[in-house]
């Protein structure tokens, strides 16, 4: 739905696995009929409404433990996340996700709007098709 020349993905946008694309030039943020159909993209706008920064995700990786609200917070502001993430050597499809204060990961797809124990997630909006 248009917002201020803004297009929101379907379902709150999608938390999807490495093996989907994210919202780009090349593929515009999904619609309800795209998700009926299978085609699944990411959204790459995706904003927390609790800390108010923009979601952050990260390729083919896993947590390697539960992190803390500091440890987020640090990686957030320093843009490394090295000591919190490990390769995928089996979950290779899996992508992670972080903002300042939560975290998480999916190999496949979930809805922003289906989710309820992330901190509030959502689609920003995208710019034409980008974000």
């Amino acid at each position: 739905m248009p917002d201020g020349g803004r297009i929101h993905c379907a379902a709150g946008g999608l938390l999807v696995g490495s093996q989907y694309p994210l919202v780009d030039e090349a593929h515009p943020p999904p619609d309800d009929g795209d998700l009926a159909a299978g085609r699944y993209v990411g959204c790459s706008c995706i904003r927390c409404a609790s800390c108010g920064r923009r979601v952050r995700h990260f390729e083919r990786v896993v947590w390697r433990k539960v992190p803390s609200l500091a440890e987020l917070e640090k990686a957030y502001r320093a843009r490394d996340y090295s000591s919190l993430l490990a390769p995928a050597e089996k979950a290779v499809d899996n992508r992670c996700y972080a903002c300042a204060c939560g975290h998480g990961g999916t190999f496949h797809f979930q809805a922003l709007d289906e989710i309820d124990f992330w901190p509030a997630w959502y689609c920003e909006g995208h710019l034409s098709k980008a974000c």
